[in-house]
C-alpha cells in the first residue's frame, strides 16, 4: 500500500499583471488558506514540488507550520504544467524507500492524475485543496489506473472534508 498526497498551490497573486506565470507569489489569500491544511500534512515521506514559486512558496510554509524541516522539499520540473499522464510516468519511477508521497503542483495535472487513479473522483481541485489517496500497490512501478481510492479531500475555508 504506498498513500499519495496532492496539494494544489495556495492562491496566488496577480498584482504584477506582466509576471511570467511561474514567477507568481501567493496572495494574502493564499497564506491564509495553508493554516487549514497543517493537520492534515504527512511529516514524513517524498515531498515533490513544481519550482513554480507558488507552488514552493505553498510547500515552504506548509512544512513550516508543521515544524517540518525545509530539506524534505525536491523541486522538479516535471510537475510544472504537466498533465495526470506525465504525473502517473513520474510515480513511476519513484525509489520505494519512501511509501508517502506528497505532490505538490497545479491543475489541471493534479485534477487529472486523480481522475486516473479513482475513476469515481471528479471534484476539481481548488487552490490549496488537498487529496490523499491509498493506492493498491506494493511498488511505484505498478501505479495504473483505477488502482486507488480518495480518502480525504480537503477544501480549505470548508469545515467538512469529503471522504
Amino acid at each position: 500500500m504506498k498513500k499519495l498526497i496532492l496539494i494544489r498551490h495556495a492562491k496566488s497573486s496577480w498584482k504584477i499583471a506582466e509576471l511570467e506565470d511561474s514567477w507568481r507569489p501567493l496572495s494574502s489569500r493564499g497564506y491564509r488558506q495553508l493554516t487549514t491544511l497543517t493537520p492534515h500534512i504527512p511529516h514524513s515521506g517524498l515531498w515533490l514540488v513544481s519550482p513554480a514559486v507558488r507552488t514552493y512558496a505553498t510547500a515552504h510554509v506548509l512544512r513550516r507550520l508543521a515544524g517540518l524541516p525545509m530539506g524534505g522539499i525536491w523541486l522538479d520540473d516535471r510537475l510544472y504544467e504537466s498533465s495526470g499522464h506525465k504525473l502517473m510516468a513520474l510515480l513511476h519511477g519513484l525509489d520505494d524507500v519512501d511509501d508517502d508521497v506528497t505532490l505538490i503542483g497545479h491543475s489541471p495535472g493534479l485534477d487529472e492524475l486523480t481522475q486516473l487513479l479513482c475513476h469515481e473522483h471528479r471534484q476539481p481541485f481548488g487552490t490549496a485543496d488537498l487529496v490523499a489517496l491509498e493506492l493498491d500497490i506494493g511498488s511505484w512501478r505498478d501505479t495504473r489506473a483505477k488502482c486507488g481510492r480518495v480518502t480525504l479531500h480537503l477544501v480549505p475555508g470548508n469545515d467538512e472534508a469529503e471522504a
